[in-house]
């Protein structure tokens, strides 16, 4: 498992210290001397302005190398998974590398993103309001061996989960499905694109949803709103799954008996530990069972009901054929008695 401790950079404090200090000064000087002597003074303060880019370079350089790093790691834990997954004689180690397979539409990557739980002001990126999705469960995931694949180089070394490159002389479809076969999870953002859709038709041919979660957008945008409807109509159209269009943004679904079934909310919002959370609820079983026997109660209930129902429906047939008897009986008897 890697260790992804986060690097403090002071980096950011030593700027806004030499800010604040040299408006400080500006400040007295300008009381003091006036404007001109004032700039004359400042401009004599360049060291001190030569240290506060040194230090920006050297901030984002410790974040670029810190992302790097732990990416580097992610990629060759995922290069590896890749391995064990094509190779059949390496299945049993590939149950002890155990993963989570990430996948998503292309269509929604670039606008999924979530607010920054990590918001901190002691390093640059995580001065950030908001991060991407996949930033956000990578990190969340640590030590579940997170990967998904990529079809471009350029994009391997982007900071989140560890990524795969699909392979030119292998179809992309044979890489993907021995990962979700093997999967402990799959997570899958849908969208519409043929891709997914296909993703989708191989976790329902395998009948892999007790260990699928869906997540929609986490954030409402017209671009995400546009097309996440039409995601939904085609989840209704091609699977009979009815995810709620209109208020489910940033939602996890599972998929119990092809009901969707909200496990957490308001994932734009959502802090690191309780995705995480979910998430090993989801993989450990516990999820599924508890709300399966749930709804199997349910089902049981509704099913009493219905019994009960029709069994007042045949009382009250019964006593209305038997009404109907005596009538007719009595009806007889008294014409009997009149025309003798």
């Amino acid at each position: 498992m890697m260790n992804d401790k986060k690097l403090i950079s002071i980096s950011p404090f030593v700027i806004i210290a030499n800010i604040v200090a040299v408006s400080i000064v500006f400040y007295s000087f300008q009381v003091s001397n006036g404007l001109l002597e004032t700039i004359l003074t400042i401009t004599s303060l360049w060291p001190a302005w030569i240290l506060c880019f040194v230090f920006i370079i050297i901030g984002a350089l410790e974040e670029t190398i810190k992302n790097k790093r732990i990416q580097n790691e992610r990629n060759t834990l995922a290069e590896n998974i890749k391995n064990f997954a094509e190779d059949n004689s390496h299945v049993n180690k590939l149950k002890e590398n155990s993963y989570i397979l990430l996948l998503r539409s292309f269509a929604f990557e670039k606008l999924l993103e979530v607010q920054n739980p990590d918001k901190q002001y002691y390093t640059f990126s995580q001065m950030a309001d908001t991060i991407s999705l996949e930033i956000f469960i990578g990190d969340a995931l640590t030590g579940h061996s997170t990967i998904a694949v990529v079809d471009e180089s350029r994009f391997i070394y982007k900071h989140g989960v560890g990524k795969v490159k699909l392979d030119d002389h292998i179809p992309w479809q044979e890489t993907v499905l021995k990962f979700i076969e093997k999967s402990k999870l799959n997570i899958i953002i849908p969208g519409y694109t043929e891709g997914v859709i296909w993703e989708l038709n191989q976790i329902q041919k395998l009948n892999l949803w007790h260990k699928t979660i869906i997540i929609s957008p986490p954030i409402s945008h017209p671009a995400i709103e546009r097309r996440w409807h039409k995601t939904c109509e085609m989840l209704i159209k091609k699977f009979k799954i009815n995810l709620d269009a209109d208020t489910g943004l940033g939602a996890v679904f599972i998929i119990i008996n092809g009901k969707a079934i909200t496990v957490q909310t308001n994932l734009y919002q959502s802090t690191h530990d309780s995705f995480k959370e979910t998430i090993e609820k989801v993989i450990s079983g516990e999820t599924y069972n508890s709300l399966s026997r749930i709804l199997k109660l349910q089902e049981l209930k509704q099913n009493a009901n219905k019994d009960n129902m029709i069994e007042k429906q045949k009382s009250s047939l019964q006593q209305k054929l038997l009404l109907a008897t005596m009538t007719a009986i009595s009806t007889g008897i008294s014409v009997y008695i009149l025309f003798g």
